[in-house]
């Protein structure tokens, strides 16, 4: 009588059976898989470090939250690019790590669990040492991502509430220039009541050049604001470029 091996072979040869896969493709999907598992989690926990960095920004998100309480202005100051690269990266690990040979043993709300807890965790590290501004600048690298965040400054631009982001342009005793991202030039009044951020009233850090956020009242038609208060731009954008001048037409 032929053994169960013998049976199993002759059934191969005559093309009852496929033939049995090669140990080697099973090793190197394995290691594809936990190859993409691990680069979706380093993706996703830098990427959450930068979204943390953007939200966690005293004048950006939660500035912008405090002093509106709306959800549209909370959900525009958002960094939604860098919270779907995260959420992307997370559903590819679960994704991946479906497929690896000790998924079977855990139940899938552990294995989603674990994955953004991980993220979160991780995202949280990096910002804390400090390289969420590395990991954004090098985007810059990325084609396109310079043209998506130059779309941020207007974000924050609401001249009809007082709220305005520019480069100071010249700066006065109690009158400041400032240009916003479209090109338009207001006079900004300064005076003894004032705040400045940090909370220290000591205006050396503002000079021509820097991006500054001033909330106020807007005194229309001709582009002034009574500035409250005048803060660094938020994250992200206190390297950008000068926006060029209107320019007159005719000229």
């Amino acid at each position: 009588m032929n053994t169960l091996a013998e049976r199993f072979e002759e059934r191969i040869q005559s093309h009852e059976l496929p033939p049995p896969i090669p140990r080697w493709r099973f090793v190197v999907k394995r290691i594809a898989m936990w190859s993409l598992f691990a680069l979706s989690l380093v993706v996703g926990a830098a990427s959450a470090a930068v979204a943390l960095w953007f939200i966690s920004d005293p004048q950006g998100f939660l500035s912008e939250y405090r002093e509106s309480q709306t959800l549209g202005i909370l959900l525009d100051g958002l960094p939604i690019l860098w919270v779907c690269v995260s959420l992307g990266a997370a559903a590819a690990a679960i994704w991946f790590y479906k497929h690896t040979p000790h998924a079977y043993k855990h139940r899938m709300t552990l294995i989603v669990s674990a994955i953004v807890a991980s993220l979160v965790c991780l995202g949280v590290a990096l910002m804390a040492i400090g390289v969420s501004d590395s990991l954004e600048q090098a985007a810059s690298f990325f084609p396109g991502y310079s043209h998506f965040m130059n779309q941020r400054p207007a974000l924050f631009m609401h001249p009809e509430h007082g709220r305005i982001l520019g480069r100071i342009e010249a700066q006065a005793t109690d009158t400041w220039d400032v240009r916003d991202p479209s090109g338009m030039l207001w006079h900004v009044t300064v005076d003894m009541a004032t705040k400045f951020f940090p909370q220290v009233q000591d205006v050396r850090q503002f000079h021509p050049g820097v991006c500054v956020r001033v909330l106020g009242q807007t005194l229309a038609p001709d582009h002034s604001i009574k500035a409250e208060r005048i803060n660094p731009c938020p994250r992200g954008m206190r390297d950008l470029p000068p926006p060029p001048p209107l320019v007159a037409p005719g000229e």
